[in-house]
């Protein structure tokens, strides 16, 4: 694993702790939206056979909220190190759920996701109940 990608790595595994910590209720819906690691071409033809497709963010929170007094179905998050850049094909992704009505963005370390997720959930209350 280069670096870059362990710093991305360190970042996001930050993030995910304390997303179980601070939204325990949630935490299961909380998952990786794209493998993010090299697995070699035959896994790759397999994964693809499979639906698996390219550029999804790296997190995606199924949770519906309301956000600058839109509903959004899902929080999408793409995972960078604090110098990562996105590629064209991440940042086509993003624009592309984001016209589709999802909250998609990028983060550079785990306290951007984090405030990402706070806006996200701004109205959220642990009080909430997930199934009537």
């Amino acid at each position: 694993m280069s670096k870059l990608n362990f710093d991305e790595y360190a970042e996001q595994c930050a993030y995910v702790e304390w997303f179980a910590y601070q939204y325990p209720e949630l935490k299961e819906l909380l998952t990786l939206g794209s493998i993010g690691v090299d697995v070699g071409l035959k896994k790759m033809l397999r994964l693809k056979k499979m639906g698996y497709e390219n550029y999804f963010p790296d997190l995606v929170l199924f949770y519906p909220a309301v956000v600058y007094n839109v509903q959004k179905c899902a929080l999408f998050i793409e995972m960078k190190s604090k110098t990562g850049k996105l590629n064209d094909g991440q940042r086509q992704k993003i624009i592309l759920l984001s016209h589709l009505g999802y909250y998609a963005a990028k983060a550079n370390c785990a306290e951007e996701a984090i405030n990402i997720t706070r806006a996200y959930l701004h109205d959220y209350k642990s009080t909430d109940r997930l199934f009537d």
